[in-house]
């Protein structure tokens, strides 16, 4: 992932919801440079938000999402 940092992403942000809704408790709120990382749901169900600013260009991010039980 690469998206423009500031210490309180308030330009490029990925943020992850655990749960269906835009207030469902964070899970990830990510923004910058991050190496491969896994998060997992409390549930079946997640919100993905996504700002960008437009101002400095970045490679911007790429998701995988699996279904599966816990091991």
């Amino acid at each position: 992932m690469d998206l423009e940092y500031h210490p309180d992403c308030v330009y490029d942000r990925l943020v992850v919801r655990d749960g269906p809704s835009h207030i469902s408790p964070i899970l990830v709120y990510l923004c910058g440079q991050h190496q491969t990382s896994i998060y997992q749901s409390t549930s079946n169900a997640i919100y993905i938000e996504f700002h960008s600013d437009q101002i400095i260009p970045a490679a911007g991010f790429k998701m995988i999402i699996e279904s599966g039980e816990k091991n």
